[in-house]
């Protein structure tokens, strides 16, 4: 990880918070907790709150959660992708 990109413990609430700093801004945009039978996340980004991970330990759920944010943004590049790739079809057949 980086700079950019880290967790830190948030003791208060016994969880961990992703932090992710880009275009000038840092942001939690995950925060997991183990609840004792599991695991559990809550990530605005993903528009999720009290979902549950597969995970049986911490280092499972971090990258477990990483990976869940990731396609996230890939699904999200590739939406816009096609958006624009239709826009332009649009726009040339004017």
């Amino acid at each position: 990880m980086s700079k950019d990109l880290y967790w830190t413990y948030n003791k208060p609430s016994d969880s961990y918070d992703l932090h992710f700093h880009s275009f000038g801004e840092e942001k939690i945009i995950a925060t997991i907790s183990d609840i004792g039978d599991g695991w559990e996340y809550d990530s605005e980004t993903l528009g999720v709150d009290n979902d549950f991970l597969d995970a049986d330990n911490m280092e499972d759920a971090q990258v477990e959660m990483l990976d869940l944010i990731e396609d996230y943004y890939e699904d999200q590049a590739n939406m816009y992708g096609n958006l624009l790739e239709k826009f332009r079809e649009a726009k040339g057949s004017e």
